[in-house]
């Protein structure tokens, strides 16, 4: 990003005042010009962290010493901010939390020493490490330079070694772990998430929206519908997804899972938190990848996502229905059934570098253990949100009980991840299940399709639908003969209802999926 000379000289040295006047300016000017860093805040956020990332990377890679010592007050600072600068800075920076809950903690300050002992600069005033804070949001802060006050900047300075010295605890792994599984989203910070992923006119050539970043490419067409200006000659803009929330928790994992030496772990995560986008995030260092699932709808929206994440990968599909993998296919998107098939006589055991197997519950079967057993990649990611089976087969022991991230959806919906819900309990005395025969652990299909596929059974459902003023809603059915019993009956009753079933037509399925949104 460059920003007009000009625009800088005409603004004043000392005094920032936000708006148009950014602080992000002056801290990267100050980071590429330090000896050493020291930067002290109330609260870290994603947004903030990506806006100076590059800027402390080339730092720390310059060798310039590093620290940051934040809050944890009123859990404001993100537990995904602190993981994005251990993984991208490591060892090179120190990062520590303050440590004394009954004091508050509400310091803003950005100091940078000279090479030449006992000089440099402070600003300090109102920002926090935060997009708004660092750019367009009313902030005022003040520089303060060694030579102009010699003795307020030393002041600083000591008080800082102070406070980092004796009054913090490192944020180390397991104590970023804990913070991370304790934190839950306050209430008040939606507003403040929502100026966060805002835009600014002055940075109108890089993207502050922590969901996109650009990438050039000659001739390329832009494919994000956001507007951001024409770009100049013949270069346009491609946007592509970086990653958010736990999705970079997972990946600052995943990354110290394999330097332990693992060649494969699982992760846990509850539907919805983005575990396809995590696991092409993850795979962008590896050139031949292989994606498992048991339904060739799951795959279809898996290469989408593989392809908004990787958009110079060649993608190919082996399933019942198509064969287009080639030799020169980077990700390749199977059917476990078809891929069984197959997979001894097309491909040597090392012929991908990543696997990702979805729906990793189902890896016990047969059909997923003939692939796995075929195959011999440098890391192999399972994928679940349930990996607890009725029938206690062991899905961890499929991964060497390498369990890399957990986020269930309890505390997804507390990291602000996941919409909170109401769940009801339905008093149903319509059927009696003792008389139902149970083998193996599971009522027989057929006698409970029977008992379940009843008039009076079916009101009473589409009663409850109605008490609760639903407009959208799910069923989940015993079989594909009682999905079409329950629509055909809301249908009678003038609410349109559809049964998707597996196996059906799947423009019949995408069709009834998408009149639900």
């Amino acid at each position: 990003m460059t920003i007009p000379t000009s625009s800088i000289d005409n603004l004043n040295r000392n005094c920032i005042t936000g708006d148009r006047d950014h602080l992000l300016v002056r801290i990267r000017e100050a980071i590429r010009m330090a000896g050493k860093i020291d930067i002290i805040v109330a609260f870290l956020m994603e947004s903030g962290v990506r806006l100076l990332e590059n800027d402390l990377i080339s730092a720390v890679e310059r060798k310039v010493p590093l620290r940051i010592l934040c809050g944890n007050y009123m859990n404001i600072t993100q537990p995904e901010a602190l993981y994005l600068l251990k993984d991208a800075l490591g060892e090179a920076m120190r990062l520590h939390f303050y440590n004394e809950p009954r004091r508050s903690f509400h310091p803003k300050a950005y100091i940078f020493h000279s090479r030449q002992e006992g000089r440099g600069e402070v600003f300090i005033g109102s920002s926090n490490l935060s997009r708004s804070a660092l750019t367009d949001g009313i902030e005022w802060n003040y520089r303060l330079s060694s030579e102009q006050h010699p003795g307020d900047y030393q002041y600083f300075t000591r008080t800082f070694e102070d406070l980092f010295q004796h009054h913090s605890v490192e944020v180390d792994d397991p104590v970023l772990r804990r913070y991370s599984r304790n934190w839950r989203r306050p209430q008040f910070i939606a507003e403040l998430e929502r100026l966060e992923y805002g835009k600014t006119d002055l940075l109108e050539e890089e993207s502050l929206d922590n969901q996109t970043a650009t990438l050039q490419e000659p001739g390329a067409v832009r494919t994000s519908s956001v507007d951001h200006g024409e770009t100049a000659g013949a270069y346009e803009a491609i946007h592509y997804p970086q990653p958010m929330g736990p999705q970079i928790e997972a990946l600052y994992e995943l990354k110290q899972t394999r330097r332990n030496g693992w060649d494969k772990g699982l992760v846990v995560a509850a539907t919805g938190v983005g575990k396809t986008y995590l696991a092409a995030f993850d795979s962008r260092d590896y050139p031949r990848v292989l994606f498992v699932a048991h339904r060739e709808e799951i795959l279809t929206q898996a290469e989408q996502t593989f392809r908004s994440v990787r958009p110079r990968s060649v993608t190919g599909f082996i399933t019942g229905s198509r064969k287009t993998w080639t030799p020169q296919t980077d990700i390749l998107f199977a059917t476990v059934q078809t891929l069984g098939a197959v997979c001894s006589t097309l491909f040597a055991s090392d012929a991908f570098d990543y696997i990702i197997v979805d729906e990793f519950h189902h890896a016990v079967a047969g059909s997923y253990q003939k692939v796995l057993a075929h195959f011999r990649p440098r890391f192999l990611l399972g994928l679940t949100a349930t990996p607890e089976r009725l029938d206690n087969q062991d899905v961890f022991a499929l991964c060497d009980y390498n369990l890399v991230y957990e986020i269930r959806l309890k505390e997804a919906i507390n990291k602000g991840r996941l919409v909170p819900f109401r769940y009801y309990g339905i008093y149903d005395d319509t059927t009696d299940y003792s008389v139902i025969e149970i083998h193996n652990g599971k009522y027989d299909e057929t006698q409970l399709e029977e008992a379940l596929s009843i008039h009076r059974r079916a009101e009473l459902i589409l009663q409850k639908y109605r008490d609760f003023a639903s407009r959208r809603a799910l069923g989940f059915c015993v079989s594909r003969r009682h999905a079409q019993f329950m629509a055909d009956h809301f249908n009678r009753q003038g609410v349109p209802a559809a049964a998707v079933v597996s196996g059906g037509s799947p423009g019949n399925r995408e069709e009834s999926l998408e009149g639900l949104k």
